[in-house]
């Protein structure tokens, strides 16, 4: 869609870049503009003249590190090892194979650790508290 008509509010424009993404959206009372990286992960969303809380950044090799109050830490590897939130903390672990064995979540005092158990073709195949 490039354009849309309505009653009331009027003609609203829609622009996209050559890979189909919008890029922006314009009627007579507000401009919202997006932006993205290489990989297509959105780096900014401009409404207005404000730009939107929580946009979220990105490292090298496609990690984002910051996104909607959550922030992600990774290996060597580019696995995540550590998701921080408002609402706690969760740590993850993998075997040589790349697999995840292990989650640990941290609320307040408590932490709660969920293990995962693998096949020889590495179907997970057990999950436990």
């Amino acid at each position: 869609m490039l354009k849309k008509r309505h009653s009331r509010q009027g003609v609203t424009d829609y622009f996209y870049d050559t890979t189909g993404r919008i890029t922006a959206c314009r009627n007579e009372a507000y401009l919202d503009s997006w932006q993205y990286d290489a990989a297509a992960n959105l780096l900014d969303r401009r409404q207005g003249e404000t730009a939107q809380a929580g946009a979220g950044s990105v490292v090298p090799f496609n990690r984002i590190t910051s996104y909607r109050g959550l922030h992600y830490r990774y290996d060597e590897y580019g696995r995540v090892v550590e998701k921080r939130g408002r609402n706690g903390t969760q740590h993850y672990r993998w075997d040589a194979e790349h697999r995840l064995t292990e989650v640990a979540v941290t609320r307040g005092d408590t932490v709660r650790r969920y293990g995962y158990v693998y096949d020889a073709p590495g179907r997970r195949v057990e999950k436990h508290e």
